[in-house]
């Protein structure tokens, strides 16, 4: 929600080093004005639902998208994944019955994956481009 985006970006520059850190991306990608960190919460509280889906539909794509996991259990992730099991969310804490019901149908959304298209690998070769540009998926985890 945009209450939760606009609390959790103060988390962003909570120290010297992280602030730092975007500083250096504010000058690497040519940021002008007062750089992401000073624009991002006001940014956020003048974009609207119509710009978001927007930028969904011309930035993120299931044709190109390539994800990370981390786990303790690479293989059992995978077959998870490959299974087409519901995988529900756990909460620590009672919630609201219309975000239990989205929930259930998130939990149930197809994964169009095939097993050649996930790669189980140890943690210390996640970063290692060349192997990673062959795949759509990474599952990183134990093994």
């Amino acid at each position: 929600s945009r209450e939760f985006l606009h609390n959790y970006t103060q988390k962003y520059g909570n120290t010297i080093s992280r602030r730092l850190a975007y500083a250096v991306d504010d000058e690497f990608y040519g940021l002008k004005g007062d750089g992401f960190l000073k624009s991002i919460r006001p940014g956020l509280a003048d974009l609207t639902l119509a710009e978001v889906n927007e930028a969904i539909r011309s930035h993120l794509s299931v044709d190109n998208m390539w994800v990370v996991l981390i786990t303790s259990d690479g293989e059992g992730m995978k077959e998870l994944i490959l299974s087409g099991e519901p995988t529900p969310i756990e909460y620590s804490a009672p919630k609201e019955d219309w975000l239990l019901e989205e929930d259930l149908e998130i939990a149930s959304f197809p994964i169009p994956v095939e097993a050649d298209d996930i790669i189980v690998m140890g943690i210390e070769e996640v970063f290692e481009a060349p192997r990673m540009m062959a795949t759509e998926v990474g599952v990183a985890g134990g093994r």
